[in-house]
């Protein structure tokens, strides 16, 4: 015997081959899409030309199962037998039925339930998930559930439901609330039945006199099966309404208020049509107005008033806003439009003087064209703030020097503010000549006073000895202008003027000056500094290359902070202006005389100048035009001046046809042209020097 383990699409089976002379191994055939939950499996025998009987007692070769079981096949072949067994596993399905199809139902809804299915997958049409639904569509429909076990295995069902459309009842709003003491509810529709309420009733409609929760159900409908029942639910909040009376309209009124009061209602909101939102408000407003005043409950519960009101104008004792005043008394005046007015500080007249802070109303009566009853009135609150006090003294007595030291006295809180720009409370004012000078003060009730004063100060002994003064030399006298007083040195000396010889610092002090306060001094000082005279500037040196700059210095001159240079006409100083190192640009002629001064702060104490002749032109060749070689000893040769500074030159002289008759590299002055006639010839000097080349084309005449 041996034991075979299958696992095909998901099915699991075990043969069993039992052999007696015929070997019988019974072969499993599975289609490639087959259910592993359902199947079909086809068993095979394996064995042709035999005689086969199943346990199913099917004696084909090939049998068909669909469900878990043990199958055995026994195979006659010429007189051999051979038996096999082959138990088949299916995967357990889930078992789902909903049921016979309900019968059509009236309105209302119809539970389905797919049964418990220990945790497997369930979904409904409706797509649900649970177990248990209420279906409530109106009409024919087919509903289907569907449960899946953990093994994969689904199974489902159909029912077809039917709900008559017609029996549905609405009893209202969910949630209604209603301003009374009762309310009839009743369904919306009507298609007879028995009626049960929830509070007992068996009639069509209630009447609910308190707040609370109501159902009704419906059973026994016409043409619908006895176990039909359809309900509604509503929620009922009654509320009471409140009374808002604002009274019959008033009478005309000449001036003042009328008192509107809309009543007392707990946990209520107010509006009036004034804007505002308290239980009662005086209207002041003249002329002819309706004015609403809306009352609503925490129920939503609500009632409306309206009055007329007429209020004449010109009828207001106008005392204004409330004033709060930086002073010591205010008056105050009512509007002169009734016979009797009386404030309640006593008096009857149409004004009062007010001199210390508080409320002030006054009330006025019997007047004329009004009832005797009307009475207009006003109320004013009036805030006195004393002034602060500011007091700079009588203006004082001229001065010749110094300063005012001015006071605007001691404030706590206070501020200042000076016509100088300055906010202390005390200053000192120094400037020369005649001023106004002023003080404000504000406490901090922002109340203000100011006063002014006029002050002095001679404007012509400010510097009597002048400005500090840097000069050459070895002596300089000091004076003062002609002051009829008394003068006294820093030098010890007493007189008007005294002449130094020294650097440093002098002052002078005059007393008793005619037209000055016996207190006022003069003072003053002066700073004198002497500056030597510059040496003058040593010769210049001459720091030109051929083929470098052209440069220009002296040695440094002490004491001296700058140089001033000065070159030939046409030249240019490139750099160096006011240092003691140049450099130039020369012009054409290549010459000319180059000076410099050393100059210090003082303009008067600079130095000589030195000079220095540029010898620029060696750096340039004159080239002649004519030379007469007739052997006189003058101009017999043709001299080319600072040719010998250039070397490197090549000399060619041709006739008028062009022709070379001359030619000579490095040329020395040593032509004499000897050999040519008299008359005009062309000549081109070509010279190299420092890194360029010029080319010089010109004629040339030879005299004999």
């Amino acid at each position: 015997m041996k034991n075979l383990l299958f696992i095909l699409a998901g099915l699991f089976i075990t043969a069993n081959a039992l052999g007696q002379c015929l070997q019988v191994n019974v072969g499993v055939v599975i289609a490639q899409e087959v259910d592993p939950c359902k199947g079909p499996v086809i068993l095979d025998a394996n064995v042709t030309g035999a005689t086969y009987l199943w346990s199913t007692g099917e004696t084909t070769k090939q049998i068909t199962v669909t469900q878990t079981d043990t199958f055995t096949v026994i195979v006659d072949k010429a007189g051999c037998t051979g038996v096999d067994t082959v138990p088949v596993i299916f995967l357990e399905n889930p078992i789902v039925y909903l049921g016979a199809d309900p019968l059509p139902r009236c309105g209302g809804c119809i539970t389905l339930d797919v049964g418990d299915q220990g945790g497997a997958k369930i979904i409904w049409s409706t797509g649900d998930s649970s177990q248990v639904v209420k279906f409530c569509d109106i009409g024919n429909n087919k509903v289907w559930a569907k449960v899946t076990n953990d093994l994969g295995c689904s199974v489902s069902d159909t029912v077809e439901v039917s709900v008559k459309p017609g029996y549905d009842i609405d009893l209202g709003s969910s949630d209604t609330i209603v301003c009374a003491d009762s309310i009839t509810i009743s369904p919306r529709s009507s298609f007879g039945g028995t009626f049960k309420w929830s509070n007992g009733q068996s009639d069509t409609s209630i009447v609910v006199k308190q707040s609370g929760i109501y159902y009704i159900d419906i059973f026994n409908i016409p043409g619908c099966s006895p176990s039909d029942t359809v309900s509604d639910t509503i929620s009922v909040k009654l509320g009471s309404t409140p009374i808002v009376d604002l009274g019959t309209d008033p009478d005309i009124k000449c001036g003042g208020c009328v008192l509107l009061d809309a009543g007392t209602f707990s946990d209520a909101k107010y509006w009036w049509s004034t804007g505002d939102t308290t239980s009662s408000i005086y209207y002041c407003k003249t002329g002819f107005t309706s004015v609403c005043a809306k009352v609503t409950t925490s129920e939503g519960c609500f009632d409306i008033d309206t009055i007329k009101i007429n209020i004449k104008q010109g009828y207001d004792p106008s005392l204004g806003e409330d004033v709060t005043l930086c002073g010591d008394s205010l008056i105050i005046r009512t509007a002169d439009i009734g016979r009797k007015i009386i404030w309640n500080t006593g008096d009857t007249s149409d004004s009062i003087i007010v001199k210390s802070s508080g409320v002030y109303y006054v009330s006025i009566t019997d007047i004329p064209g009004c009832n005797p009853a009307d009475t207009t009135s006003d109320t004013i609150s009036i805030t006195l703030n004393k002034l602060p006090i500011v007091n700079l003294g009588p203006d004082p007595d001229k001065k010749c020097t110094g300063c005012f030291s001015l006071d605007a006295g001691a404030l706590a809180g206070g501020t200042y503010q000076w016509s100088t720009g300055e906010t202390s409370q005390q200053i000192s004012y120094c400037k020369p000549g005649e001023n106004n000078v002023w003080a404000k003060v504000t406490d901090s009730n922002s109340c203000s006073t100011s006063d002014t004063v006029i002050l002095f100060i001679r404007d012509d002994l400010g510097d009597i000895l002048g400005k500090d003064t840097t000069l050459c030399g070895q002596e300089v006298t000091l004076k003062s202008p002609v002051l009829q007083g008394d003068y006294v040195w820093s030098t010890g000396e007493t007189t008007p003027e005294i002449t130094v010889h020294e650097s440093g610092f002098y002052t002078v002090k005059v007393f008793n000056v005619n037209d000055c306060l016996p207190e006022d001094t003069l003072t003053d000082t002066l700073e004198v500094s002497f500056v030597e005279v510059l040496a003058n500037p040593t010769s210049i040196i001459d720091l030109s290359s051929a083929c470098g700059k052209l440069e220009f210095m002296i040695n440094p001159v002490p004491g001296a902070s700058s140089y001033e240079w000065k070159v030939p006409d046409g030249w240019k100083i490139l750099s160096g202006q006011g240092t003691n190192l140049v450099e130039l640009e020369s012009n054409e002629m290549k010459q000319g005389t180059i000076t410099v001064k050393a100059n210090n702060s003082m303009a008067n104490c600079a130095s000589g100048e030195a000079s220095i002749e540029s010898n620029e032109a060696i750096y340039s060749v004159h080239v002649p035009n004519t030379f007469s070689p007739n052997s006189d000893g003058i101009n017999d040769l043709w001299v080319l001046r600072n040719i010998e500074y250039f070397p490197d030159n090549e000399l060619v002289v041709l006739n008028r046809w062009g022709n070379e008759v001359y030619k000579k590299r490095g040329y020395r002055n040593t032509w004499d042209g000897s050999s040519l006639n008299e008359g005009t010839y062309y000549f081109k000097l070509k010279i190299r020097f420092c890194n360029t080349e010029k080319t010089i084309v010109n004629y040339l005449t030879i005299v004999r």
